[in-house]
């Protein structure tokens, strides 16, 4: 088994990611998340795709939703990488997964519910 990496504190005034790699997200509770993270000292920098709409009850297409994720962790400045909500969808990203980039450029991914997906594949592999 590979070594687990212990990342980083992230700094309170450090840039943060947020994407939205399962469900469609309601604007307000991003909007007040953002405000939250923004409250907590960190930078927020949401994803080009955050509030897209289907298809479905999906925050974009797979190819959107990983594109989001992975612009999260090849970013050179967000230090943590925030998912807007769980829910279905993120097992559609797994076999799109570029663990090669995800591995050069570990970052925390944070998430709940179906993002567990996403964290045990990366873990696993």
């Amino acid at each position: 088994m590979t070594a687990l990496l212990k990342p980083h504190a992230v700094p309170c005034d450090a840039p943060v990611a947020v994407i939205s790699p399962a469900s469609t997200p309601q604007p307000e509770r991003v909007e007040r998340a953002l405000a939250a993270l923004r409250t907590l000292g960190y930078n927020p920098q949401p994803a080009e795709n955050i509030l897209a709409r289907g298809p479905l009850y999906f925050a974009g297409t797979p190819e959107m939703r990983l594109s989001d994720l992975h612009h999260a962790f090849t970013g050179d400045q967000a230090r943590a990488i925030f998912c807007t909500r769980g829910g279905y969808g993120a097992n559609y990203l797994l076999e799109g997964l570029d663990l090669d980039l995800i591995a050069e450029n570990a970052k925390p991914l944070i998430g709940y519910s179906d993002l567990t997906a996403l964290q045990l594949w990366m873990l696993d592999q």
